[in-house]
């Protein structure tokens, strides 16, 4: 169709309002804010109930993994009993096996095998994760461990023990309770337990001190665990194993029999979960709790508590605003639909693509249309001119990363020294490859061999530092922060040597010559974060770890050079492995541009 002859008509945003408008304008300020009231309550109930929601459902998971694995030790260690791979006859090898299963579970902090004569062996830890220590001894008589060994034998049933303190470590334990039975046949128990000190350390870890308090009720008038617990309490004892509310410190826990529930109609809670109010000294305290069933006949309750949250601060407001625009509701109904009809529209379409943009789906994005209304016209032009650039200049803007970098809200924040994990990779011979290939196939090859590298190193959470021609740099630890930096390079250096090992028999099968890789992985403290110019900034590291994994990878034309795939890495990397990696060491050797000589090993 062609174009019409009729000037298209742009009215301006200003003047449509004031002349439609008019003498309705006060009116209209009131419809907008009673409708921003009702509304922005229930987005807020909403975003309250799924906030409260979500967090007390995150510490439930958090609860239910620190009991879960010892329950699931319990089975393990009674199959492995059951089956008779271990047992008290041979208590050196129970011994190694008991300690080996607390290593594989460090929530846990001791495991007790009793046979029928009452011979006994158990395997407990000094702190969270450490080394456990093992000891063989018979029960005596006065010991409750044989009223336990009574019930044990009578039920034929797990069951959870109440808490009892353990006056030799002064920390109150829960345990869980399995009898060993074998063909039918009674043949001791198994006793596995967490101590309330450890309990306190988890939730200290999951508190966040002056924004909210973590804490476990066992029932409503028991606490089990606590950050004011960690190094015990003189209070527990023997007659009293776990504290009342009142007796750990917290104000807030102190006067929970007092609390009572929000008055909030808006707040959705599923099932399970409380939230309350308490008053301590004039200033209110929101609790939140949610009832754990599933761990002996005495519910537990995990919770937190804050002092008062945004969310109170802006349902405040939204009332003192209802107050001064509830009266012109009615008055202005009508015309608030026909202006809200024009205006949202192009605007919510308008939300909807930043929404999108903010996490950089610029493809899924689609322009604005254009509009009557001046304003909204330049901002669907402005707008789809943003989405134009945005969407070139993204071919060229590494997405993971600066995903991640708004996820960590690290976007301009500079650089920060940090413990990472570097990894460099060259191709062997790339040079003599490149020269029996046109441009267009060493550009496609290198795209195609980089692309298979990334998909390995971003599965393992690594960041792309750079590509150098064929060679890659990356990095483990920022922006996300990981718990081993050195496993998880070196778990994507064997992604890529099966990858390349993949690949090279497809190679072989067309007559094409293989690809040979060296690969170099260090460990250290390392500068990370925004360094270049004003004008130019790269999210790099910088530092001497660097310099040494370029070495590590240089050095396997010595080591390792008739390899496949050769990956070497320091003695640093090597002792944050766990024992599924094998690496071989392949000795001390000096390598260019080092003074000090570098301790390497081989991955196998």
């Amino acid at each position: 169709m062609g174009k019409s002859l009729l000037p298209r008509l742009i009215l301006g945003l200003r003047p449509t309002l004031i002349f439609s408008i008019g003498g309705l304008t006060i009116i209209a300020v009131g419809l907008v804010a009673a409708l921003s009231y009702f509304s922005s309550r229930a987005m807020v109930g909403s975003l309250a109930s799924g906030m409260i929601n979500l967090g007390l459902g995150r510490l439930e998971q958090a609860v239910r993994r620190e009991f879960d694995a010892l329950s699931d030790q319990v089975d393990y260690v009674e199959r492995s009993i059951v089956k008779g791979e271990y047992g008290m006859d041979d208590p050196d090898k129970l011994a190694v096996f008991l300690k080996g299963s607390l290593a594989a579970a460090p929530q846990i902090d001791g495991v007790l095998v009793v046979d029928p004569s009452f011979e006994a062996l158990f395997a407990v830890r000094e702190e969270r994760g450490g080394d456990a220590e093992t000891r063989k001894v018979t029960i005596r008589p006065e010991s409750g461990l044989r009223v336990l060994a009574e019930k044990a034998e009578a039920s034929g049933q797990r069951f959870w023990r109440e808490p009892r303190f353990l006056d030799r470590r002064k920390t109150t334990v829960l345990a869980l309770c399995q009898p060993l039975r074998v063909n039918g046949s009674y043949r001791g128990f198994i006793v596995a337990g967490l101590f309330s000190k450890t309990l306190s350390k988890f939730t200290r870890d999951l508190s966040r001190p002056g924004r909210f308090e973590a804490f476990i009720l066992f029932g409503r008038d028991r606490v089990l665990a606590h950050p004011s617990l960690v190094d015990g309490s003189p209070k527990i004892s023997g007659d009293n194993p776990l504290l009342a509310p009142g007796q750990v410190g917290d104000p807030v826990l102190a006067k929970l029999a007092e609390a009572r529930q929000r008055d909030d109609t808006d707040l959705d809670l599923r099932d399970g979960s409380e939230a309350l109010v308490v008053d301590v000294s004039g200033i209110e305290h929101q609790l939140f709790m949610k009832r754990i069933d599933g761990y002996g006949d005495v519910p537990l309750y995990v919770g937190a508590h804050f002092v008062e949250t945004r969310i109170d601060r802006v349902m405040r407001i939204l009332h003192s605003q209802a107050l001064m625009g509830g009266g012109l509701l009615l008055a202005a109904l009508v015309l608030a639909v026909i202006l809200s009809r024009t205006i949202a529209q192009p605007i919510r379409r308008a939300a909807r693509g930043v929404a999108r943009i903010q996490t950089l789906d610029f493809e899924e994005v689609e322009p604005l249309q254009r509009s009557s209304l001046k304003e909204i016209d330049d901002l669907a032009v402005s707008f789809n001119a943003m989405l134009g650039g945005l969407k070139s200049f993204g071919r060229y803007v590494p997405h993971t990363l600066v995903t991640r970098l708004l996820r960590e809200n690290r976007v301009g924040a500079g650089s920060e020294e940090r413990e990472l994990t570097v990894m460099f990779t060259d191709m062997v011979n790339f040079s003599a490859r490149c020269e029996e290939m046109s441009a267009k196939q060493v550009a496609e090859f290198i795209n195609d061999h980089l692309a298979e590298l990334a998909r390995c190193i971003e599965a393992e959470g690594g960041t792309i530092d750079k590509y150098i021609g064929d060679a890659v740099m990356a990095f483990w630890g920022a922006p996300d922060t990981l718990e081993n930096t050195a496993e998880a390079a070196c778990r994507a250096a064997l992604a890529i040597r099966e990858a390349i090992r993949a690949g090279n028999k497809k190679r072989k099968a067309k007559g094409e010559e293989p690809v040979r890789l060296r690969i170099g992985i260090h460990t250290g403290p390392l500068v990370v974060g925004d360094i270049g110019a004003p004008n130019r900034i790269n999210y790099t590291v910088v530092g001497d770890v660097v310099n040494g994994a370029q070495r590590l990878e240089s050095l396997g034309k010595e080591i390792d050079g008739r390899a496949e795939v050769s990956i070497l890495i320091s003695r640093e990397t090597a002792e944050l492995l766990p024992k599924g990696i094998r690496r071989h060491a392949e000795g001390t050797h000096r390598v260019k541009g080092k003074r000090r000589e570098i301790d390497v090993f081989r991955l196998l």
